[in-house]
């Protein structure tokens, strides 16, 4: 999770890491508004079950989250980050 300045990781990988720097720039971005564009968005996708149907992170605003932190889609069609 990503509220301003801080990231809150429980399982810190370099893919987990690069996505939350992304929610950082997002925040960077929006300022105040990060929390209705982007926080709300988030906390909808992920009560949907979104994430363990594998969709999590197609859509918006996770996509741009991954985009803005420098994770891809590798070749082999996951996603993927490097530090």
């Amino acid at each position: 999770m990503s509220l301003g300045k801080y990231l809150f990781v429980e399982y810190p990988t370099p893919l987990t890491i690069r996505h939350e720097y992304g929610h950082f720039k997002q925040s960077l971005m929006l300022g105040p508004l990060y929390l209705v564009l982007v926080g709300l968005w988030s906390i909808i996708r992920a009560g949907l079950n979104l994430y363990r149907k594998g969709q999590y992170y197609n859509g918006y605003p996770e996509n741009w989250a991954d985009k803005l932190g420098g994770v891809f889609i590798n070749e082999q069609g996951r996603r993927d980050a490097v530090l």
